[in-house]
């Protein structure tokens, strides 16, 4: 029988199916079968269909009225436009924390850059993806603005897959 539609599989669905998109296990374009999702998923269709918004939201999936959910495709205009709201956004960021951020932060910083993830194979590019995304994502916490810290985390998954793809992910 199907589990119960709750935040745990809402969450886990979207956890996995965001995961899956920006490591390049869904292409762009690709077509999503919320019936198949829910099969794979061992959900019935709500929670799928909840993670698949969540996902339109955060901009990784695009749903098309009476066509279906689709992995988003990006354009190389907003790739670069991606690319400069980043520069944008991090450079923001960097300035404020510079002013505000704690010991224990600098040293979560550098337990993260010492890492020493190469990316010279698919795992650890896996492992580099997310500790690169967890860099970016603690130097905007250490800005003090939560706001800031959230769109530049969304913002940094979008681009991900442009770089797992071009990694040959």
């Amino acid at each position: 029988m199907w589990a119960e539609p709750d935040e745990t599989s809402r969450a886990r669905i979207h956890r996995e199916l965001r995961r899956s998109i920006i490591m390049g296990h869904r292409q762009p374009n690709e077509r999503l079968d919320i019936q198949e999702l829910a099969r794979s998923y061992g959900s019935s269709i709500t929670p799928v269909r909840d993670a698949l918004q969540m996902l339109a939201q955060e901009g990784l999936v695009t749903i098309k009225p009476r066509s279906g959910c689709f992995v988003t495709h990006v354009t190389l205009k907003e790739l670069r436009d991606l690319y400069d709201l980043r520069v944008i956004l991090e450079a923001a960021a960097a300035e404020r924390a510079a002013l505000r951020i704690t010991d224990e932060q600098i040293e979560e910083l550098r337990q993260v850059h010492s890492a020493g993830y190469t990316g010279d194979d698919d795992e650890s590019y896996d492992r580099y993806t997310d500790e690169n995304r967890r860099f970016h994502y603690l130097v905007a916490e250490a800005s003090g603005n939560h706001e800031l810290a959230e769109t530049l985390g969304r913002l940094h998954d979008r681009l991900a897959r442009f770089m797992v793809l071009r990694h040959g992910g």
